[in-house]
């Protein structure tokens, strides 16, 4: 009788060993796949608003008008549009408006401080839809005409109605 009861006890033994590996093995993977609730340190400060910056040598600024759309009339070369070279600057612009694909639909050069352009006729008419990735690429010089940094390029979706 002994024998038998041996057994059993091992039985039982080995049946509770593999429940409280099996608790344990569920327990380190819900912790794995939970984590311990905490936030990852920021590496930056708690943000309080720009400060002021002392800059030495020449702080000239570019200003730039940005936007993320722009709308046309459909079929249509005149254009409305508010493109400029804000009062302030001391740069000269040139800008090239063209979509996604390369196509240039319009483009001006030497536009100086406080001049812009309301109107503006495009290289070809455009068919009502969305154009998205439309570029504005914009050259800086100096008022002696000559390049002054890398050209900036503006991303925005064309609508034309």
């Amino acid at each position: 009788m002994k024998r038998k009861s041996d057994k059993n006890i091992v039985k039982q033994a080995t049946v509770i060993i593999i429940v409280i590996v099996l608790f344990v093995v569920g327990l380190i993977a819900t912790m794995i796949v939970l984590g311990d609730g905490s936030q990852p340190k920021s590496s930056g400060d708690v943000w309080n608003g720009e400060q002021q910056i002392t800059v030495q040598g020449n702080s000239e600024h570019i200003g730039v008008p940005c936007f993320s759309s722009m709308y046309f009339k459909a079929d249509s070369y005149s254009q409305k549009v508010n493109l400029y070279n804000p009062e302030g600057n001391n740069f000269i612009v040139s800008m090239t408006l063209k979509l996604n694909d390369g196509t240039v639909l319009w483009s001006a050069k030497n536009i100086h401080p406080n001049h812009g352009f309301y109107d503006i006729e495009i290289s070809k008419k455009l068919s009502i839809g969305e154009y998205k990735d439309c570029e504005l690429v914009r050259h800086f010089y100096t008022m002696g005409g000559k390049e002054t940094s890398n050209p900036l390029s503006t991303k925005f979706t064309l609508f034309v109605n």
